[in-house]
């Protein structure tokens, strides 16, 4: 009965149509079979006699599903189930809105680079779009209560950081280079200034440096603020998913993984 209850429940099992009576001409008189035209059949049946319910007998509701075989102790698990499994299921949704958010500023950077054919943009991106992949998919393994989940989630986070402060870095190094040769031409113009406009000239001149920098720096700690948040996070559902497996029976906590996939 229970195999059948659950059948129901995931829209596997067939259901069972109720018994249709025949239906006889209008005004004509109920249709019988009697004894003495054959010999084989028995009494007499009136086919037009209204069915006997025997679903509520067997257990059936009156569309023909099996009443709930569980006790009270029964349906209180798939309460507490509920209740254990609702954080994992924001942290999946949380997962798999940001591995798709990654994947698409992947394929967008990806795109950028390959026309203008900036190899390193390119491989940035195609390393986004991994990262962004590996997220979903770790999203979807949370979903269906995989303790290996939260781990790959909060690693795949630092790797998200090491990627951005590793741009940050090559963008500052890239600066340098940049504000080196700037300099080495703007000395020889600040040299041709009036002695009193010269010490504004060159604080002008170090400004731009500074900026990028700080801009750089930003981004960086941005970065480290919101990915060791998120790594934190999903850290914090290893509990949830240790809970989930100690406090439930077995076979409740393999119904509540079979209806989460989707």
């Amino acid at each position: 009965m229970e195999d059948v209850y659950f059948e129901r429940i995931a829209g596997v099992g067939e259901r069972q149509s109720e018994p249709r009576r025949p239906k006889g001409a209008e005004g004509a008189p109920a249709l019988t079979m009697n004894a003495d035209m054959d010999a084989d059949v028995g009494p007499e049946i009136d086919l037009n006699a209204p069915l006997q319910a025997t679903t509520n007998e067997a257990g059936m509701d009156d569309n023909g599903f099996p009443t709930s075989p569980l006790r009270d102790q029964e349906d209180l698990w798939f309460v507490q189930a509920a209740g254990l499994y609702s954080p994992i299921s924001k942290g999946a949704n949380t997962a798999r809105t940001s591995g798709m958010i990654m994947l698409l500023s992947g394929v967008f950077t990806l795109l950028l680079g390959a026309l203008g054919t900036n190899v390193v943009t390119m491989v940035i991106g195609l390393i986004f779009s991994t990262l962004g992949w590996m997220e979903r998919s770790a999203g979807n393994d949370l979903a269906q209560v995989k303790s290996s989940a939260p781990t790959r989630l909060a690693l795949n986070q630092l790797l998200i950081f090491a990627l951005v402060a590793g741009t940050c870095f090559m963008g500052v190094k890239s600066a340098d280079v940049q504000a080196a040769q700037a300099m080495t031409a703007t000395d020889a113009q600040i040299a041709e200034l009036p002695a009193e406009a010269q010490g504004v000239a060159r604080q002008m001149a170090e400004l731009g440096p500074s900026a990028i920098y700080m801009v750089f720096g930003a981004i960086a700690a941005v970065s480290l603020l919101f990915q060791g948040t998120m790594a934190i996070y999903y850290m914090s559902r290893r509990r949830k998913v240790r809970e989930f497996d100690e406090e439930l029976p077995p076979w409740v906590a393999d119904i509540v993984r079979t209806i989460s996939v989707r």
